[in-house]
């Protein structure tokens, strides 16, 4: 049931709440909640006029009543009214997600309150969205305006909804943050007037600090008090090292990782961490102080350097931080990268954002963390015809082309670099670096991560321990690079295994397929296109192939190239179908049905943020599908893909870069295709 739910989740439940939808993190709402009590400080349309309050739900889960919790799921259209049971809704798992669909009913009622102007939301910037509340689970904050009628008006939803659905505010525990300039018998009448005694913004939220006034030294030193409580409790077991290494790597070095994930940690606290682990380490007794007979810093570097793998707290911290800038530059229509991008990077990117005035905490701790992730990103070049290259290269010519653009040094129809032209145009100490650059979609720039990389790692490990054994055994010296081939021909050879099983259990299993019904298609003005592609390890070169295999009179009917300098089998496969899709495109064909054997590029079109790699190509295909009436795509296995694999595979071999298009199909291909069109079937 939970998986059935999970993928709903997303459009049901609202940006506000964060907790148990995927694709938030709890730091989502720790981050925002800090730039807003930020703003309550320090911007003047802020300070003057608004207020933030902090709820806290008595016993949240165990109070919430039944009626309430049916009439929800059906306002939210989850469940048909007879589907329903109180035992589904008693399963742990399913208890969270019904929370936060009821927490939604209470979304909603603050939503139209915002519509009727009968709250405010508050903005910490013009170019931000107006926020008037965050949700996590039971931990609720709400901003409104300080006045006696939003109050009141906060106060109305707050109850209707805890009156319907059994929930209970614990007053004592609640708090309210003011604005830094608010009048203080305004904030004495507001307290009365809510019931909240309780002044905020010195406290938690979600286990973090709210806001960071004063010292931050002594803000963040809890880390080091708990660090050292844990570690003391471990010198009476009278661990080995080994047990010592582990714990350190499992247990301390863990604990301040969630602090790490949105705030920067001062230098003197990480010393102090590193004090700790460091005499906990050396220490034989109690009683005394133990020999540090080396740095931790040199016994911090990996392991294969010879060190013991450590983390440097630093450096992991300047990582966390990092994963949250890369979020938001993946996910620029997410809450948080609202709210921060219209504070500090309105007309910029998250990696090229200055520090602005009168910075929060949480964007400092952001900020610091931007020059490592820049160093460390890919950039993939842009397509169009006016993409300057940058600063002017070096060339190897006396004269230097100081207008000189990207598509200056591409092939003529194709998007491949033109050799010959870089060649001439670029110093020959850069040749190298500049055609090793992938080329994304004509108006896109991208960071390219390599999922192949990954499956590679095993076969590459295996393909060591044999090298091994043959110089140790049979006194035969393997080259490194043969070694890396062969893992690579290791990871194809795997990957044709689990086509074969996936034909393999689409026969042994016919009911969740059905049968292509190329006459219905065909009949409704449909053109059938299938697409494959070919990659050569050892020369990082490909080849594309396509062919209509039914309908579409008008037009070319295939198509082949070959492309240098490509990744990954993977991007060959989801170039082979931007290149199609682009070819039909310029074609009469108004209604296209386009086939891949690549699973991974079907789910990357199916979800294109999942596949941050291919997301370049992924949304350029979208882009180009949107030129037809019509525009579906589907897998189907290998053995049903023949006719594409052999024009992809014969364009690699004999290195057509210059794309070959054909209005007529070759006599020998039609055995392929009806072999191809017999074997026609689609997965479900």
């Amino acid at each position: 049931m939970v998986r059935r739910m999970k993928p709903l989740m997303p459009g049901l439940i609202s940006e506000s709440q964060s907790a148990f939808v995927k694709g938030r993190l709890i730091s989502d709402n720790i981050l925002i909640a800090h730039e807003m009590l930020h703003a309550l400080k320090t911007r003047d349309s802020c300070s003057k006029h608004f207020m933030a309050i902090k709820t806290d739900m008595t016993k949240a889960y165990d109070r919430l009543e039944w009626p309430f919790l049916r009439k929800a799921l059906l306002a939210l259209a989850v469940w048909k009214d007879q589907a329903f049971s109180r035992d589904q809704a008693g399963r742990p798992h399913v208890t969270l997600y019904l929370f936060i669909m009821c927490s939604e009913i209470l979304v909603q009622l603050l939503q139209q309150a915002e519509s009727q102007k009968g709250i405010t939301g508050l903005k910490v910037a013009a170019a931000s969205p107006a926020i008037t509340h965050l949700l996590f689970a039971d931990d609720s904050l709400f901003f409104c305006r300080a006045n006696n009628d939003e109050a009141d008006h906060l106060l109305d939803i707050i109850n209707a909804y805890c009156v319907a659905s059994g929930q209970s505010v614990n007053q004592d525990k609640s708090t309210i943050v003011f604005g830094k300039k608010l009048p203080t018998d305004r904030k004495l009448s507001l307290k009365i007037r809510l019931r909240i005694p309780n002044d905020g913004g010195g406290g938690l939220y979600l286990g973090l600090h709210e806001s960071f006034s004063g010292s931050r030294v002594a803000i963040l030193r809890s880390l080091t008090e708990k660090l050292s409580l844990r570690v003391n409790g471990w010198r009476s077991k009278f661990l080995s090292q080994a047990g010592k290494e582990v714990m350190l790597k499992a247990v301390a070095m863990a604990m301040p990782t969630f602090t790490m994930s949105c705030f920067r940690i001062p230098k003197t606290v990480c010393a102090e961490m590193i004090s700790i682990m460091a005499r906990f380490w050396w220490q034989k007794n109690e009683e005394t102080r133990g020999i540090h007979w080396a740095a931790w810093p040199k016994i911090s570097i990996p392991k294969k350097e010879g060190g013991l793998g450590f983390r440097d707290i630093e450096c992991f911290n300047t990582a966390l931080l990092g994963k949250q800038l890369w979020r938001m530059l993946l996910h620029p229509d997410s809450l948080l990268a609202q709210v921060f991008r219209g504070r500090y990077f309105k007309d910029s990117s998250p990696l090229f954002a200055k520090l602005g005035s009168r910075p929060s905490y949480a964007w400092r701790s952001l900020f610091s963390a931007q020059a490592i992730l820049r160093e460390g990103c890919e950039s993939r070049g842009s397509r169009g015809e006016h993409s300057a290259m940058g600063r002017p290269p070096r060339s190897a010519l006396p004269l230097v082309n100081n207008n000189l653009v990207l598509n200056d040094l591409l092939l003529q129809a194709g998007r491949g670099w033109d050799l010959n032209k870089v060649a001439i145009a670029i110093h020959p100490e850069d040749v190298q670096l500049v055609t090793s650059v992938s080329l994304g979609s004509a108006s896109s720039d991208d960071t390219d991560s390599d999922r192949d990389l990954l499956l590679l790692v095993p076969w590459i490990l295996w393909r060591l321990w044999k090298a091994r054994n043959s110089l140790l055994f049979s006194s035969v010296d393997e080259p490194a690079t043969q070694s890396l081939l062969r893992a690579r021909e290791d990871l194809e050879n795997w990957k044709a295994g689990l086509a074969y099983e996936d034909d393999t259990l689409c026969e042994a299993n016919p009911t969740p397929q059905l049968t292509l019904n190329i006459d219905l298609l065909t009949g409704q003005g449909w053109t059938l296109c299938s697409v494959d592609g070919s990659w050569e390890a050892s020369r990082l070169s490909c080849g594309l192939g396509w062919i209509i295999l039914v309908g579409g009179e008008a037009g070319a009917r295939l198509g082949s190239m070959a492309i240098p300098n490509v990744p990954s089998a993977l991007f060959t496969e989801a170039e082979a179908f931007r290149w199609a899709v682009q070819c039909l495109s310029q074609t009469p064909h108004r209604k296209v049905h386009i086939f891949s054997d690549c699973k991974d590029v079907i789910s990357a079109l199916h979800d294109p943020a999942a596949w941050p790699s291919l997301a370049p190509l992924v949304y350029e295909i979208l882009d180009l599908g949107q030129r037809f009436e019509e525009f579906e795509f589907s897998y189907r296995p290998r053995r049903s893909n023949q006719v594409a694999d052999v024009l992809a595979r014969a364009a690699n071999q004999l290195q057509t870069y210059i794309p070959s298009l054909d209005f007529v199909i070759p006599s020998w291909l039609q055995l392929f295709i009806q072999a191809d069109l017999q074997n026609s079937v689609l997965s479900i």
